[in-house]
């Protein structure tokens, strides 16, 4: 991989942006209408501010990439870890594409039920140092995690980070197109799994050497370890710290109107003991199970990572230099996970609210009076250029879309598009966050990348596209 290569990528990206700011007015939108405004041109200071200003205010990614760095680095400490993965490489020894399917298949079902991206992250290195060990080829082997993440995302079925904000702000139920949304995933996975078997790119493994020499080339797994101990304590805590950080993070009340974890909170912080509040001020500041955020996750890894150095009697100093190694290694990873947000501190970072993403939707949208498929098509596609979340896509701009298109039947089809259309931009572009953490963990080049994965994308487009076309006809 080319020095700098994703850095490049990203700087490329910015300095376009930063031109548009000079040619295109910034502009704002309020129920459906536009309001064009003044230039908001970026100066030489505003190179250097916003960089800073990202790094500042998404620094909570680039943390949450650190501990998980830190908790690969306990883990390894134990000698349980590498046990585990060499039970596992040997085990799937002559079927690497049995287990190629399976990791697939598990990540993009948990994303699609869940669209918890940073949670699954935990599980990335550990699957990663699997195929790796069976001889899978780096970016076979980001196709089949992180690609299975993002496919997850377009073929969401009940990911709240997805469906759950368009359904939200479309006033559609959680059940909406279920139906539709299930025969794309299938659909999608056995794409994908085909691909990355039509496409493997396996390595010549030396079942002999791979313990000394092929054990390097794998990020945050000991080449060897002298301690072989029970791997099942770890995998029970690891299997309750995913499990129970899908439930903090999924927003229950509104995805289903569970509201029974909020009753729960709102009863443990008004216990008092003579007026005082004890266990909201034992616990500190927290939030009730469905609201917690990337912060949250970070402080359970942590005391996960102090629960596994107690069970298998880590020494403090020890746990201490593992954890610091791990994270070590992760570090320019986390750079790039923060930085990734560049565009979106462009984009949203007005102190009026005025920014050119608006101008340029309004451009794209004032195309057709009446709901156009290809018109909203392009509008995502391009806006996600600009933004790589599409909840803040949906949040800014769904009550904007149904004021431009009143037409309520065209909802579950204009959420399906959002949906669908950014979650494939994110396998293209460097500021898509899961996409440029795979590239920066594994050391592929981004030129590499778009190489391999540019067929898969456009065969999921045009699946994409008559699902649309199918939904249309129907609407």
């Amino acid at each position: 991989m080319k020095k700098h290569n994703l850095l490049k990528a990203l700087g490329i990206i910015f300095l376009i942006v930063a031109f548009l700011t000079w040619i295109i007015p910034a502009g704002t939108y309020s129920n459906g209408t536009f309001t064009s405004g003044d230039y908001s041109p970026l100066g030489l200071l505003d190179l250097v501010r916003i960089p800073l200003s990202t790094l500042t205010n998404y620094a909570a990614f680039g943390i949450l990439v650190l501990v998980i760095g830190g908790f690969y680095g306990v883990l390894n400490k134990t000698g349980a870890y590498t046990k585990l993965i060499d039970k596992l490489s040997t085990r799937y020894h002559g079927k690497e594409k049995k287990f190629a399917f399976i990791t697939i298949v598990f990540f993009a079902l948990l994303s699609s039920l869940t669209g918890l991206n940073f949670v699954l992250l935990i599980l990335v290195p550990f699957f990663v140092a699997v195929l790796l060990s069976l001889g899978f080829s780096k970016i076979s082997t980001l196709m089949s995690t992180i690609g299975a993440i993002l496919v997850g995302n377009v073929a969401s079925i009940y990911g709240f980070n997805v469906v759950g904000y368009i359904n939200y702000y479309f006033g559609l139920d959680m059940n909406n197109g279920i139906f539709t949304k299930v025969i794309l995933f299938i659909i999608l996975v056995f794409l994908l799994a085909m691909y990355v078997s039509k496409h493997n790119m396996l390595v010549t493994v030396d079942k002999k050497n791979s313990k000394e020499e092929g054990r390097t080339s794998i990020p945050l797994l000991e080449s060897e370890s002298k301690e072989k101990k029970n791997y099942w304590p770890l995998l029970i805590i690891g299997g309750l710290v995913i499990a129970f950080l899908c439930v903090a993070l999924y927003n229950w009340k509104y995805a289903i109107n569970y509201d029974g974890f909020e009753n729960l909170y709102e009863t443990l912080v008004s216990v008092e003991i003579k007026d005082f509040p004890i266990i909201k001020n034992i616990l500190g500041s927290f939030n009730p199970l469905g609201y917690w955020t990337v912060s949250e996750i970070s402080i359970i890894l942590v005391i996960a990572t102090l629960i596994i150095g107690w069970l298998y009697s880590i020494k403090w100093h020890d746990l201490i230099d593992s954890f610091m190694k791990g994270a070590k290694e992760v570090l320019p990873t986390a750079f790039f996970v923060t930085i990734a947000n560049i565009i979106m501190v462009i984009t949203f970072g007005s102190s009026t609210g005025a920014s050119i993403f608006y101008t340029i939707s309004d451009y794209i949208l004032s195309i057709t009076e009446n709901f156009n498929v290809v018109v909203v098509s392009l509008f995502t596609g391009i806006g996600s250029l600009f933004v790589n979340d599409l909840a803040y896509i949906v949040n800014y701009m769904a009550n904007n879309l149904m004021m431009i298109y009143a037409d309520s039947a065209a909802y579950p089809l204009m959420g399906l598009i959002l949906q669908t259309i950014h979650g494939l931009i994110m396998f293209l572009i460097p500021t898509s966050v899961l996409l440029i953490a795979g590239l920066s963990y594994l050391k592929v080049s981004y030129k590499e990348w778009i190489k391999y994965v540019w067929k898969y994308v456009l065969e999921a487009f045009l699946v994409c596209v008559l699902i649309f076309i199918i939904m249309f006809l129907f609407m």
